[in-house]
């Protein structure tokens, strides 16, 4: 049961992308998303909520779920393109507020910003003026590298 409910959460992610709400409202789209086969929301809140679930989310799914300073969820997919013209058009462009949004998964985190975003450092350790989720640096780097390689080919 749990691979099934592991494998919908990631389908989830994959739709939206980058999702912002509460878990409430997450566990309505999984369970429309596993149909009849779905548990109850009660044991889905429980089971979303523990730390080994999260984890094993972001490591074998490529899907971030975690709750963020403001209280509220942040389900976010961590998987990135092979095409490096998607990766250099997705680099292109930049959130509206690049003090206050992921430069990966464009969710605008307002007042706790300062909290929920690092700042993103290049190969010399100095500041490019973008930020990012913890779990967005890796698939933000990736795609970075990506478009880079193709460029210096």
């Amino acid at each position: 049961m749990q691979l099934k409910v592991y494998a919908h959460v990631q389908a989830v992610a994959r739709q939206f992308l980058a999702w912002r709400g509460s878990l409430e409202s997450l566990i309505v789209f999984i369970v429309y998303s596993m149909g009849e086969a779905a548990p109850p929301p009660d044991r889905l809140d429980n089971f979303l909520r523990r730390e080994s679930t999260q984890t094993t989310l972001a490591g074998r799914y490529e899907t971030a779920l975690f709750r963020a300073a403001d209280k509220t969820f942040r389900l976010i997919c961590l998987a990135t393109t092979t095409d490096p013209n998607t990766a250099r058009k997705r680099l292109a462009h930049l959130p509206v507020s690049r003090s206050t949004q992921c430069a990966h998964c464009l969710i605008d985190e307002k007042g706790f910003a300062n909290i929920d975003l690092v700042q993103e450092l290049d190969v010399y350790k100095l500041p490019t003026g973008r930020y990012l989720h913890k779990c967005c640096q890796k698939p933000y780097a990736r795609i970075r590298s990506l478009a880079e390689r193709e460029n210096s080919a």
